[in-house]
């Protein structure tokens, strides 16, 4: 008995000591903040009666009286810049003149209007073939060239991700008072942009002088003629531009940093979850197209081996493209998120964490989609000739590891799409922080960030309707229906490039709180509706006589009406005048009277050009 005593006393001894231990660190817990926050009181109270004991930093500042800083005075640039900017007065609108577009927003209207100048042509010379006209030859160079802008959409959004660092980093001011973003910076969207002018007419005049497919001469390189050699130089040439300018643009964006006149060293904001997912999406992207133009080459030139139509490596890097294609959708779809933000706070303009954390996890998952992809056809995983971009049916699956593989890529499919609907919650929900000052000036939600809502809806919500079987069950029907679908939907990104670019255009020319002409929000909410009809004409054609011919006919409608948006939105874009611009006499889109701090331009939009 008595060592069980000794070992209750002495548990009883460790339970006490423990008890105590616990309750005097919660104490010092408790009183250590205050204990602190006495001793930096005292401590400041001494330095300050003793300037020896805390050696502080004197800064002199020289000043003119009725007259601002003199120069050389540490406030003198700041004063110098701000100095245009007298937001006592009246709306700046009226005491400035229009600002010139800026690089960015040149680059991409060429890149837009070039896309649908060249499907817009191959649209017409289908219809006049199918109404007898013989251009085989123009619909096949057209479809070519047409088909080589495929990197137009992603280009277009990282050029605009860009953009909106370099005005974030303005602080609502024109970023080319700053020299924002930096002139190679410049020059790089500039090359990049003619580097697809020239892959595009190269292209096409590949398929125009030597009377067939391009990938025909490629194949042919040792024995083509002496112009499809040339063609097959420029393109390459073109091809390597691109890369290196696009490299260049992400380093910028990245590396961008803030004007010493208006922020304090060290004070500048960090690279947004918007910009910052972009970059890695667009990266990915180029990457992985990269590979495959390089699988290409090694299998044309015979280094692994006799020379086939497709090597394995092709097929693998063809599988991880085929992946990729919401990656143009998904990033313009966090740019209108960023620039919802950026209404909400100038400054910062980030929206919720929540939505910020969808970001990164949706832009995870199209990368891990694309890599799975490659790693499942470079190890025999989809020997069967699945397609990646459908949805797995795991009772025609043989083996094991075609069952995982197909298993995390719906996992992945599956949080994509829950991610993207969180993004779009967010984007609806988003509110101003009450206790901001421009808590009251944000406007209600612009017209051209709704149609790309409903673009991306759109988008993301068809391939969800694939992937869950909602679409046709016949397998031929079926089939017709998802091509079709997957064609009309190869338009949205591009359109939300173009309502975006206008909406930009119009708070630059505004100075923060216009929208676009009435009549070009009328031709965005037209274009919008057109591209979902087109989509379901196409998903909802068969083979039946009838219903074929009414959805041919609400086909050709629909391209119609939406090719005249296009155009008009353009034509209102090119055309956009300060004077012409919805809500430029005092006014918003939406009627509000412009006062105080919504005249000027806080928290409407202003840091948006």
């Amino acid at each position: 008995g008595r060592p069980r005593r000794a070992n209750e006393a002495w548990r009883a001894w460790g339970l006490r000591t423990g008890m105590r231990l616990v309750f005097t660190s919660l104490l010092l817990a408790a009183f250590a903040p205050a204990v602190a926050g006495v001793a930096s009181v005292g401590l400041s109270q001494k330095a300050a009666s003793d300037p020896k004991l805390l050696p502080l930093p004197v800064v002199k500042h020289f000043k003119k009286p009725g007259e601002g800083y003199s120069k050389g005075s540490p406030l003198y640039k700041k004063e110098q810049v701000l100095q245009d900017y007298d937001f006592a007065a009246e709306p700046r609108h009226h005491k400035h003149e229009a600002l010139p577009a800026s690089n960015t927003i040149k680059c991409v209207s060429v890149l837009v209007t070039m896309f649908f100048v060249a499907y817009g042509a191959l649209f017409l010379v289908q219809t006049l073939n199918r109404f007898g006209f013989k251009l085989d030859a123009e619909e096949r160079s057209l479809s070519h060239a047409a088909h080589s802008l495929f990197f137009a959409p992603m280009l277009c959004t990282l050029f605009l991700a860009a953009r909106m660092r370099a005005v974030q980093l303005a602080k609502g001011h024109s970023p080319m008072e700053f020299d924002l973003p930096a002139w190679w910076m410049k020059w790089a969207e500039i090359l990049a942009v003619v580097s697809n002018v020239v892959i595009t007419m190269a292209s096409y005049a590949g398929s125009s002088v030597m009377g067939e497919d391009w990938d025909d001469i490629l194949r042919r390189r040792s024995g083509g003629r002496s112009t499809g050699r040339f063609l097959l130089t420029i393109r390459r040439l073109a091809t390597l531009v691109l890369y290196v300018c696009f490299g260049l643009v992400c380093a910028g964006a990245c590396t961008m940093s803030p004007p010493p006149e208006i922020w304090e060293p060290g004070t500048g904001p960090e690279v947004s979850p918007a910009l910052s997912c972009t970059i890695f999406l667009a990266s990915v992207y180029f990457g992985v197209y990269l590979c495959l133009a390089a699988a290409k080459n090694i299998n044309e030139s015979g280094l692994l081996g006799e020379p086939v139509r497709f090597s394995q490596l092709q097929k693998a890097f063809h599988c991880g493209a085929s992946t990729l294609s919401f990656a143009p959708m998904l990033c313009c779809l966090f740019i209108s998120v960023r620039m919802r933000a950026l209404q909400m706070d100038p400054v910062s303009g980030n929206p919720q964490e929540w939505v910020q954390a969808c970001f990164y996890a949706a832009s995870a998952s199209v990368a891990l989609q694309s890599a799975l992809s490659i790693l499942a056809s470079a190890i025999g995983a989809n020997k069967d000739g699945a397609d990646v971009s459908k949805a797995p049916v795991f009772h025609t699956i043989q083996d094991t590891k075609t069952a995982v593989v197909e298993g995390v890529r719906l996992l992945l499919m599956g949080g994509l799409f829950t991610w993207v609907g969180a993004i779009l919650i967010g984007l609806f929900l988003m509110k101003p922080d009450p206790e901001s000052p421009t808590a009251q000036a944000v406007p209600i939600m612009p017209t051209s960030l709704i149609c790309v809502a409903v673009l991306s809806c759109l988008f993301f919500g068809v391939y969800l309707l694939l992937w869950v079987g909602s679409l046709p069950s016949d397998e031929q029907d079926g089939e017709k229906s998802v091509a079709g679908a997957q064609d009309a939907l190869g338009f949205c990104p591009m359109i939300a490039v173009v309502y975006m670019c206008v909406m930009i255009r119009s708070l630059q020319l505004s100075h923060g709180y216009g929208a676009p002409q009435d009549w070009v929000q009328i031709a965005e909410v037209v274009g919008t509706c057109a591209i979902v009809i087109l989509w379901a004409s196409r998903a909802l054609s068969d083979t039946d006589s009838v219903r074929h011919q009414y959805c041919t006919a609400m086909r050709y409608a629909s391209l119609l009406a939406l090719y005249i948006c296009i155009a008009m939105v353009m034509g209102g874009f090119y055309g956009m005048t300060p004077s012409n611009v919805a809500g430029s006499s005092g006014e918003t889109s939406h009627g509000h009277s412009q006062t105080g701090d919504d005249a000027m331009g806080i928290g409407d939009g202003s840091v948006l050009f």
